[in-house]
C-alpha cells in the first residue's frame, strides 16, 4: 500500500490556513476575494512544485494534471478552497491538498498509471458570495460561461467583474470539457459527529442530500420608529420573523431528515430608530428526497403570498440554487471500503447532510466520497478540528483508491 508524505500534507494545511485567517481563529476566503485568489495562487504553485501540468479554466477552476499523455478517461479528485465567513481550516482545503499530495506521491514513487489524473480546486463551492457550485456546474456543462459571468454576488459585483479584478491568468477553454472525467473522488471532513461518536476512522458516503436555496425580498415602508402607530406600520423585519418561524416549524413537521435554515438576513436601513423598510433573506432547505424539498418550497410560497397581504408588504421570491440529491457509485464505495480494510482502518457507510462538488460531478462520472472524523462535529466554524492521524488516514485511503482505479 502507498503512504503519502504525512508531514508535507500537514504543513501545506497549516500554510493554506494562514491565508484569510481571522482574529477569531477561523478562515474567511469568499469566492474571488483577495484572500481566495491568494489561496488559488498558492495551490497553483504547489501543483507546479508537485510536477503537475497546471490549467486555470475560464471560471477559475484550478486543475493540476499528472500523466496527461495517457489516452484514457481522466480520473479526477479534489474539492475547493473558498470558505464560509469565519469558517474552518479543513473544509474543502483538505480535499484539494490531499489530492495534490496523492498525485505528487505517485510521481515521486514513479508509479506507472494507465490513466491521466487531475487534482482540482473547484471555484465557489460554498455559495456565500455567489450561488453555490459554480465551478463544478461549469465543468459538467450545467451552466454556460455566459450565465456564470452574469451571476451577481451578495456584494453586488458580477462573477465576470470579480474574475477581472482577480487578475488570474485564465485559459479560454475548459480543460474538463475537453477531458471529461470518468471517475471523480472527493475527500472531506465529515462536518458532523457520527464518525467520532462511533469511533470510526473513515466514512464511506453513499448519498448526498439535496439543497434548495430560496431568496425572499420583503418590501415594506421605512418610517419613524416613534411617530408611526403600530397599526399603520409596514414592517419588513416583522414579516421576515414570521418566515423564520415558519421555516423552522415546517422543517420539524416534514421530518424525515428535513432541515431548514435562514443564515442570511439583510435589513435596510438597519437603524435602531427606523422601522425596517426592506429585508432580504435566504432560506436553505435540505433533504434526501427531491419530493420533500419540492413540498417545502411549495408550502413556503403559499405562506409568503397569503401572509404578505395581511402584513401590507410586497414580496419577491426567486430560487437561488437547486442541487438535487445524489447517490454515489456503488462500485466506487465498495472499492473505498476494500482499500480501507487493506489499510487496517475502521469504517462505516453514511449519508452526507452537506452539499459537495461530488454531487455535481456525479452527473458525468462514477463518483465516490471519503469522510474523516470532525471533532465534536464542528464545521463552518473556527472550532472546526480533525486529528492529524485522521487527516493522514483519509489521504492514504484517497491515494490508494486513486491508484487502484488508475492502473
Amino acid at each position: 500500500m502507498l503512504h503519502i508524505n504525512d508531514s508535507r500534507l500537514l504543513n501545506t494545511l497549516d500554510e493554506l490556513s494562514e491565508i484569510g485567517a481571522t482574529s477569531q481563529g477561523g478562515v474567511t476566503r469568499l469566492c474571488l476575494s483577495d484572500d481566495e485568489v491568494e489561496a488559488k495562487r498558492y495551490i497553483i504553485e504547489l501543483m507546479k512544485r508537485a510536477g503537475l501540468e497546471v490549467h486555470v479554466d475560464p471560471v477559475a477552476n484550478v486543475i493540476g494534471v499528472l500523466n496527461s499523455a495517457a489516452e484514457t478517461k481522466l480520473v479526477a479528485c479534489g474539492s475547493h478552497v473558498d470558505t464560509v465567513i469565519d469558517g474552518g481550516r479543513y473544509d474543502g482545503s483538505y480535499g484539494v491538498l490531499a489530492a495534490i499530495e496523492a498525485l505528487r506521491s505517485f510521481k515521486e514513487s514513479e508509479i506507472k498509471l494507465g490513466h491521466p489524473l487531475a487534482a482540482i480546486a473547484f471555484a465557489n463551492e460554498e455559495g456565500v458570495r455567489f450561488p453555490a457550485m459554480v465551478g463544478s456546474k461549469y465543468a459538467t456543462g450545467l451552466i454556460t460561461l455566459k450565465d456564470v459571468f452574469a451571476l451577481r454576488g451578495t456584494d453586488g459585483a458580477t462573477f465576470e467583474e470579480a474574475l477581472t479584478k482577480s487578475k488570474l491568468e485564465l485559459e479560454s477553454d475548459s480543460f474538463l470539457a475537453k477531458h471529461i472525467p470518468g471517475t471523480y473522488l472527493e475527500l472531506h471532513i465529515e462536518q458532523g459527529p457520527v464518525l467520532e461518536n462511533e469511533g470510526k476512522q473513515i466514512g464511506i458516503v453513499e448519498n448526498i442530500v439535496g439543497t434548495r436555496q430560496i431568496e425572499v425580498g420583503i418590501h415594506g415602508s421605512a418610517d419613524h420608529a416613534g411617530t408611526t402607530p403600530m397599526d399603520a406600520r409596514k414592517d419588513a423585519l416583522l414579516f421576515a420573523s414570521k418566515i423564520i418561524q415558519f421555516v423552522n416549524k415546517l422543517s420539524l413537521e416534514l421530518g424525515k431528515g428535513s432541515v431548514g435554515t435562514i443564515g442570511f438576513l439583510e435589513v435596510t436601513p438597519n437603524a435602531p430608530n427606523v422601522i425596517p423598510g426592506e429585508v432580504r433573506l435566504i432560506i436553505d432547505f435540505r433533504n434526501s428526497s427531491a419530493n420533500i424539498i419540492d413540498l417545502a418550497s411549495s408550502k413556503l410560497n403559499e405562506m409568503v403570498k397569503d401572509t404578505a397581504n395581511k402584513d401590507r408588504v410586497q414580496i419577491s421570491i426567486r430560487q437561488r440554487a437547486d442541487l438535487p440529491p445524489a447517490d454515489m457509485t456503488d462500485s466506487i464505495a465498495s472499492l473505498i471500503q476494500e482499500i480501507t480494510d487493506d489499510l487496517g482502518l475502521t469504517w462505516r457507510r453514511m449519508q452526507s447532510g452537506a452539499g459537495h462538488d461530488a454531487m455535481i460531478m456525479r452527473r458525468i462520472a462514477d463518483t465516490g466520497m471519503i469522510f474523516v472524523p470532525s471533532k465534536r462535529g464542528k464545521s463552518h466554524s473556527p472550532m472546526e478540528e480533525t486529528a492529524g492521524d485522521d487527516l493522514i488516514h483519509g489521504a492514504n485511503v484517497l491515494a490508494n483508491t486513486l491508484m487502484k482505479i488508475s492502473k
